[in-house]
């Protein structure tokens, strides 16, 4: 499975160009009235306290920030994404207080599709329009390759003269911003940060073998959630036909979400490649034990699938799998939850996290001034993003508050219930150390190189290292010609 961006692109969607295919885009539209005349539930259903803050150790005040505001002579701002801006900022559940809609009502700004693009060609498509003359103003950043392709290919323009980074409103990013300058410059703006994965488990799999008291949960209380642990579980739910042929696994990993436990980067944001370190050998030679070379109990592939059919006992995914493809567990609490474990009893625990670049400025774009306020109102609308998408805001921004627009959109079946924030709360007030996913973007990939040959058993690490160095170290080098 492939996190919702680049499911979104794996749809089939083609390097089209649609000029002018979507003018005046904003979902539903507006009429003579106010949005404010628009009501919307107003979710009041967890108090702000049980909610993560991003703000909380600043003197920053989430319900206060001002609206964003510029003179604009051109009003039509140009975009480029894989989708529309409608389905991307979620338009037909916000319908007139959607973000498109009231750009439009204040500023009266409309929205056209100059292309829709594809995961496989993104970038150099992009590059195509810049070079025939069809720029487009505004590009939607996707989370899994938006460094350092697109600065080092010069598709964008910088942003430090457009957009006022010492607004408090952005220093929860500020550290990310700052980390991936080019050049000493800001070209991607980053709107938030956000928990990427959990350690998902099933529970009536460990009660069916007996491990009721001894699951990912109960290790973690006790400081024991190391991953030893997990294995030594691991291998206790394989399961063999006549054949032997595993026909049953003990874990499965989306994306190698592990490597964030060993506290690396596997590429930095300076270009370092950090895969011949001895953490990054000791998941690796994990995996090739627990693979169909060793123990069977890794599953190759298809991890949410296998674990949604209960025939993986635990897997690690991303946050929101919970409320989607996994929510059905969830609802007859059959799914269990918690950190990713630590290497050893001597490690930290830490989160997997993705950056939400936002959108950025093209190259060559015709209305600038436009394109900045966009960006400043997507900050403005989304401030006070919540930790984990699971969990609702912990409390209402200006936006919100101005348009009366409720802390939690989810449909009910997919909102925690009290108990369950509390427990999510546990974890996330741990505030352990962020390692984001970032280093995927040097790779356009989401897993560590070599990982699918370790995972099936084909060859060991340390074989399997110095097949793939090469190559991808010139990947990075090739980014880094490019910086002065």
């Amino acid at each position: 499975m492939k996190r919702a961006v680049k499911r979104a692109l794996a749809l089939g969607l083609t390097f089209s160009m649609v000029l002018a295919m979507c003018v005046g885009c904003g979902g539903k539209d507006m009429t003579d009235n106010d949005v404010n005349d628009v009501e919307w539930e107003d979710d009041t259903q967890n108090a702000d306290s049980n909610c993560y803050n991003p703000y909380a150790n600043s003197d920053f005040d989430v319900t206060t920030a001002e609206m964003p505001t510029r003179e604009l002579e051109n009003k039509v701002i140009t975009y480029y994404s894989w989708t529309s801006l409608e389905e991307e900022l979620n338009a037909d559940t916000y319908g007139a207080k959607s973000l498109l809609n009231i750009m439009q009502k204040k500023f009266g700004v409309t929205f056209e599709q100059v292309a829709v693009g594809t995961h496989e060609n993104y970038w150099s498509t992009l590059a195509t329009l810049i070079a025939s003359g069809n720029a487009p103003d505004i590009v939607k950043l996707p989370n899994w390759n938006c460094y350092p392709a697109p600065v080092s290919m010069d598709l964008l323009q910088p942003l430090d003269d457009l957009i006022d980074f010492s607004n408090p409103i952005w220093d929860d990013t500020k550290e990310a911003r700052e980390a991936h300058k080019w050049n000493g410059k800001t070209y991607i703006p980053y709107a938030w940060e956000q928990l990427h994965s959990w350690f998902f488990y099933n529970k009536q799999m460990f009660k069916d073998y007996g491990l009721s008291n001894q699951t990912p949960y109960d290790l973690w209380k006790e400081d024991k959630w190391t991953w030893e642990a997990m294995e030594d579980l691991a291998n206790q739910f394989v399961k063999k036909d006549a054949s032997g042929e595993v026909v049953q696994w003990g874990m499965a990993m989306q994306n190698t979400d592990l490597l964030a436990a060993t506290g690396l980067e596997l590429v930095d944001t300076e270009g370092n490649f950090n895969i011949k370190d001895s953490k990054v050998a000791t998941l690796m030679n994990m995996v090739y034990d627990m693979s169909s070379a060793g123990t069977g109990a890794m599953a190759p592939d298809d991890a949410v699938n296998l674990f949604k059919d209960g025939k993986v006992a635990m897997c690690t995914t991303t946050a929101y799998a919970m409320l989607y493809e996994l929510n059905d567990m969830r609802l007859n609490d059959n799914l269990g939850w918690v950190p990713l474990p630590k290497m050893d009893e001597n490690s930290e625990y830490y989160n997997q996290t993705r950056l939400e670049p936002g959108f950025a400025i093209c190259k060559g774009a015709s209305n600038p001034e436009a394109a900045a306020l966009f960006i400043e109102m997507h900050k403005w609308y989304y401030t006070g993003y919540s930790f984990d998408s699971s969990l609702p805001r912990a409390q209402q921004n200006a936006c919100m508050l101005e348009y009366k627009i409720g802390k939690n959109y989810l449909d009910k079946e997919r909102r925690l219930s009290e108990e369950e924030i509390d427990y999510t709360m546990q974890f996330i007030n741990q505030k352990y150390k962020n390692i984001s996913i970032g280093w995927q973007g040097w790779f356009d990939t989401q897993t560590v190189p070599g990982y699918s040959d370790v995972v099936n058993g084909t060859a060991n690490w340390s074989t399997t290292l110095e097949k793939i160095f090469p190559a991808n170290q010139a990947t990075i080098n090739s980014y880094l010609s490019n910086k002065e």
